[in-house]
């Protein structure tokens, strides 16, 4: 807990006891003396004159916060006055008595003086919240919003025109790989305006179904983004799903990943709030099939939300679990494969053995075409390689074939991998590729003959490779690179 935290919570127990509130008076005048408010607030050179008038009674608290002054008995007394005005505002606040919302104004920046990441509203008593007319102002203003991020200067202005170009129409046309990028990449918790932050934060607490409405209506992934990055995880997930928007359902997953406010491990209720999320989506199977391209296509980008997808998987249909292979980027990598692993884990384990085969079944066909690459110009193997789909393949040799048929599949690349040595090849690299590329085939089914059904082994840990027949003999292991795996 930071110094704050403590102040803070201290500061509303004791405004919940009588007292006299801080009155922001010359940050009402300033405000009741603009034409608009928000729009003032809003301008990047105008929007500090609200703030200077804000520092003539509550000035102090920020430089407690930064631990260039120290906090007193008289300061706390201040800060709790300061919390009594804002609920005591949040209270007898009408629409008749400030129509150019001058007073909702500063309530926003006095409560932004004050919260630490949304702390205030979860702490602020029930009664703040009963103002329906109150609600309504900060949704209006919400919904009034808009984040347009703009990209580093770091290339020329040309190419920085067409790269904005491209996400706009990414944005317009629901490209989701894409758009990840820009969910991801912009900080969003430092950009955006308090009028988005507190307000987003007060209607979760104290009026959920007007924050819903607004969600309901997002436009643009900037704004969904800088609502969800103001909520708590597990509401930000659940907004999502009460929204039925794509853009706050897709933002509500991109913020764990966003390099500013990444979330690393989910609680138990997060994990409940993301499932109930993924049920909704996985029953759309094009927006399933364009998510699981933002969200696995490299999946150790994306490692905590895939147990949940394979928990999705297990209560959807085939068509779900092909839109989520077609959405790996297969490669002869270790990248990937304990992520893929956790997914079709948490699938595996929900789904009878039938579910299993299909799944597994359609895996092995990827695999198969994909080949380790060999229809790619730009793919090289220089040694035998493991695959991120390596669960999956183990689990259809398990699970699929019997013996042996798995036995037969053994004896084959054996048999291609000598008649490999027969057939001409321009030079030594190609030649190397071929044979590298039939020992890697036989990886898994090497694996699964040691590990059966027990999927904790499906995965091995071990750099060493699984040699096939006499290739296991020193010269062969010599001539081709090989290490043996240790018994």
């Amino acid at each position: 807990m930071t110094p704050w935290r403590a102040e803070l919570e201290a500061a509303i127990s004791a405004a919940a006891k009588p007292g006299a509130p801080l009155v922001p008076s010359a940050l009402l005048t300033h405000c009741q003396g603009l034409n608009d408010p928000v729009t003032h607030l809003l301008g990047e050179e105008t929007g500090h004159t609200i703030y200077a008038a804000l520092n003539e009674s509550s000035g102090f608290i920020s430089l407690v916060r930064n631990r260039q002054l120290v906090m007193t008995d008289e300061r706390r007394q201040k800060v709790a006055g300061a919390v009594r005005w804002l609920v005591a505002t949040m209270q007898a606040w009408r629409r008749a008595d400030d129509p150019k919302d001058a007073i909702v104004v500063s309530l926003v920046v006095v409560a932004a003086r004050l919260d630490e990441e949304g702390l205030l509203w979860r702490l602020l008593p029930d009664a703040a919240g009963p103002n329906q007319e109150m609600g309504i102002a900060l949704g209006t203003i919400l919904s009034r919003m808009r984040v347009n991020p703009t990209l580093m200067a770091t290339r020329s202005p040309i190419s920085e025109g067409e790269e904005l170009d491209g996400l706009l129409k990414a944005e317009t046309e629901k490209d989701w790989p894409t758009l990840r990028r820009l969910a991801e990449e912009v900080a969003y918790h430092a950009t955006t305006s308090v009028l988005v932050s507190q307000p987003s934060r007060a209607l979760n607490r104290f009026f959920p179904n007007i924050l819903t409405q607004i969600a309901q209506a997002v436009p643009q992934i900037g704004i969904a983004m800088a609502i969800v990055t103001a909520l708590p995880v597990e509401d930000a997930f659940k907004l999502g799903a009460r929204s039925g928007n794509d853009y706050t359902q897709f933002a509500s997953v991109c913020r764990l990943f966003n390099q500013y406010t990444r979330v690393r491990a989910l609680g138990a209720a997060q994990e409940d709030a993301l499932d109930q999320l993924l049920a909704l989506v996985v029953q759309n199977p094009a927006q399933w099939a364009s998510w699981m391209r933002a969200f696995v296509a490299h999946p150790y980008r994306a490692t905590q939300i895939q147990p949940a997808i394979g928990r999705a998987l297990a209560g959807a249909d085939v068509i779900a679990m092909q839109g989520y292979l077609d959405g790996i980027y297969v490669q002869a990598s270790w990248l990937g494969r304990s992520e893929v692993g956790a997914c079709l884990e948490a699938f595996a384990s929900r789904v009878p053995l039938d579910r299993r085969q299909s799944a597994w079944r359609l895996a092995f066909a990827r695999w198969q075409r994909w080949n380790f690459g060999a229809h790619e110009n730009l793919s090289r193997l220089t040694a035998i390689s493991q695959s991120n789909l390596d669960f999956a393949i183990v689990g259809y040799v398990a699970e699929c074939l019997s013996g042996q048929e798995r036995e037969a599949y053994a004896n084959g690349c054996l048999i291609t991998l000598k008649n490999t040595e027969l057939r001409w090849h321009q030079s030594q690299q190609p030649f190397m590729e071929d044979s590298y590329r039939i020992m890697s085939r036989y990886q898994p089914f090497a694996q699964a003959g040691l590990a059966g059904t027990d999927r904790s082994k499906w995965l091995r840990d071990k750099a060493e490779d699984y040699l096939l027949g006499e290739f296991e003999e020193p010269y062969w292991r010599q001539r081709y690179h090989l290490q043996k795996m240790p018994s």
